[in-house]
């Protein structure tokens, strides 16, 4: 939403802001970075207990019987 709204401030004023445009690029950087840490649990700066997901798993085998 964010680059929506810079964009059409960009096009309203007839000009790009250098500061405006690298700060909106850093932030998508960070965002889809933090994104592609989560889905490796096991690996990366951010590590992601898969006990609970396991948990749950044992305890819906276990109740079916």
């Amino acid at each position: 939403m964010s680059d929506i709204l810079v964009g059409y401030g960009f096009g309203r004023e007839g000009r790009r802001q250098a500061f405006s445009t690298s700060e909106l690029v850093l932030a998508i950087t960070v965002v889809l970075a933090v994104i592609v840490d989560l889905d490796q649990p096991r690996q990366g700066l951010i590590r992601v207990s898969q006990k609970p997901l396991m948990d749950v798993q044992h305890h819906m085998l276990t109740s079916k019987q």
